[in-house]
């Protein structure tokens, strides 16, 4: 098929974990405020593509928040960049089909 898959691994004292799959996305951003504690960003490869945010909260994967994807009147957007100031707030860029920026856009996660 088209579609990409998106991995995800850490390392812990220089020893790299095994990787696990979020979901059919082409990952373009990470940001990770604390261990155990990342957000990772990039474009859906399944059905009408969009922008896929996934958190990790305690080192647990959550499933993602999707912008840009038909619903919301935008398809096809792209995560561009990622910056997390905590393990619940971050700020991510979206790249849109003709190349314009959407964004700064708030992102929250929540704990627990």
């Amino acid at each position: 098929g088209s579609g990409y898959s998106g991995f995800v691994a850490a390392a812990t004292h220089g020893t790299w974990g095994t990787a696990k799959l979020l979901a059919a996305t082409q990952m373009s951003a990470l940001s990770c405020p604390a261990a155990g504690n990342c957000v990772a960003g990039g474009q859906s490869s399944t059905g009408t593509k969009g922008a896929a945010i996934f958190p990790e909260v305690g080192s647990r994967w959550g499933k993602p928040t999707v912008f840009g994807n038909g619903n919301d009147g935008v398809g096809n957007a792209d995560v561009s960049a990622l910056s997390c100031s905590a393990a619940s707030t971050c700020g991510a860029a979206l790249s849109l089909p003709n190349g314009n920026e959407a964004g700064p856009i708030a992102y929250l996660t929540t704990e627990g």
